[in-house]
């Protein structure tokens, strides 16, 4: 054997070697950084789409293009939705970039799958990474999790819509109907979405004073949001037995007395909304005084 097919040969092992750890440095260059953010853009009677931002990390030295992507849905045992990525993305060498999914769900499945804060969809994005020196691909494959919170998304403002859609505007109709203190609360219903919300009842609806419970709040009857409507207005009904105020203790009567009729009070409970066929629940917490000076001389 001449020394012209030993050094060739010696090259080409080395190249094998070359190009073997070259594979697998890259190859675990694409990593998943975390979970950013999720931002619901529209909604109508069947989809929700949303903007879902995650992180992904570029180890190489080298600019590496993710290209061919697909992403999928895992896991949830039946089609909720599906969600899609740009075609191409371009990861600066050794950065952490932001990468946009667009997610559409099935607003029955996706109310029915979600029930909880602490629920989460499990994605997939796979493709091939090309890097910089451009003869070298590898195929990329990144399984994570992201959390779904839809009552957040829908009821409490994390859509970004704009404004609240419940909220509390003041205290209407303050009177005393036999043992009892009733007053009227009256709220704002805001609908952004293309879709029509309802508001069924009010759940654990308490009043508290002085950390005490004194009464309760309910609904007389189920209100409509029609859709993208703002300004509608509901009224939640308050009703305290007035022994239960005063065990509270004589420093209920006595704040009272000296605060030139005011009694502070605290309401808590929550919401049920329909939306999409199922129920849906926004946590409501409330303080305020009512005026019952005159009330006090009767």
């Amino acid at each position: 054997m001449g020394k012209t097919t030993i050094v060739i040969g010696s090259l080409l092992l080395l190249l094998i070697v070359a190009g073997v750890g070259g594979y697998f440095y890259f190859s675990k260059a694409v990593s998943y950084e975390g979970f950013r953010s999720v931002k619901v853009t529209s909604v109508d009677d069947s989809l929700l789409h949303a903007d879902v931002t995650i992180a992904l990390r570029n180890g190489a030295f080298t600019p590496l293009d993710l290209e061919q992507l697909e992403t999928r849905i895992l896991g949830s045992g039946k089609q909720i939705g599906t969600v899609t990525v740009d075609s191409v993305v371009e990861l600066a060498p050794g950065t952490v970039q932001d990468l946009v999914l667009k997610l559409t769900l099935r607003m029955k499945e996706s109310m029915r799958f979600f029930k909880n804060a602490g629920d989460t969809l499990d994605l997939s994005v796979a493709g091939k990474a090309v890097a910089g020196i451009s003869f070298l691909s590898f195929p990329v494959n990144l399984d994570f999790a992201i959390p779904i919170d839809l009552n957040e998304q829908l009821l409490n403002g994390g859509s970004g819509a704009g404004d609240g859609i419940f909220t509390f505007k003041g205290v209407e109709n303050i009177r005393l109907e036999g043992d009892s203190l009733k007053f009227d609360m009256i709220t704002e219903l805001n609908n952004p979405f293309d879709m029509e919300l309802t508001v069924i009842s009010i759940d654990s609806g308490k009043v508290f004073t002085r950390g005490n419970v004194a009464g309760t709040i309910y609904l007389s009857a189920p209100v409509t949001i029609e859709k993208k409507a703002k300004g509608t207005q509901a009224t939640i009904n308050a009703s305290c037995y007035v022994g239960d105020m005063l065990k509270a203790g004589p420093g209920a009567l006595l704040g009272v007395l000296v605060s030139g009729g005011q009694l502070e009070y605290e309401v808590n409970g929550y919401v049920v909304f329909e939306v999409a066929g199922e129920r849906a629940t926004l946590p409501v917490k409330y303080k305020d005084s009512l005026s019952i000076g005159e009330l006090i001389k009767q």
